[in-house]
């Protein structure tokens, strides 16, 4: 059991250091942090500072970094909730629906990429095993 462990380790860090070499070669659109960002607000519908904290289990101060660089970029943009003035929610924007799109359809090819070896029966065989694991998280 634990020489399969070990061979899983190894050969899950080779398939991440994989995808990450394709990806920089492919000159990603946007850093994964921020990609991950706009796929939560684009997801729920207006997101708190905090809800985005959580989601990217980062700080509140780290989260508010990454929305002031995407709100500069005018990727997303802050609205006051109507609820509580002291809440800060926050939505995306034409400009960053259309990076999103873009960005997921990068990532998508990535993917098709580093997969092409496997046959269908293979890929849908792989993600089985993987909804299987992410189901118990």
């Amino acid at each position: 059991m634990k020489q399969d462990n070990d061979t899983t380790f190894s050969l899950m860090f080779e398939l991440g250091r994989l995808i990450r070499s394709r990806m920089e070669k492919s000159a990603p659109l946007l850093p994964i942090a921020q990609f991950e960002t706009l796929r939560f607000v684009y997801d729920k519908v207006r997101p708190n500072m905090r809800d985005i904290a959580k989601h990217l289990q980062v700080s509140a101060p780290s989260a508010t970094a990454l929305v002031d660089e995407l709100n500069r970029a005018q990727y997303l943009h802050r609205q006051p909730d109507t609820k509580d003035r002291r809440q800060v929610r926050l939505a995306m924007t034409e400009k960053g629906s259309r990076m999103l799109l873009k960005s997921i359809a990068q990532r998508k090819r990535v993917l098709r990429s580093v997969l092409s070896p496997l046959s269908h029966n293979d890929q849908h065989e792989l993600n089985r095993i993987l909804t299987k694991i992410t189901a118990r998280s």
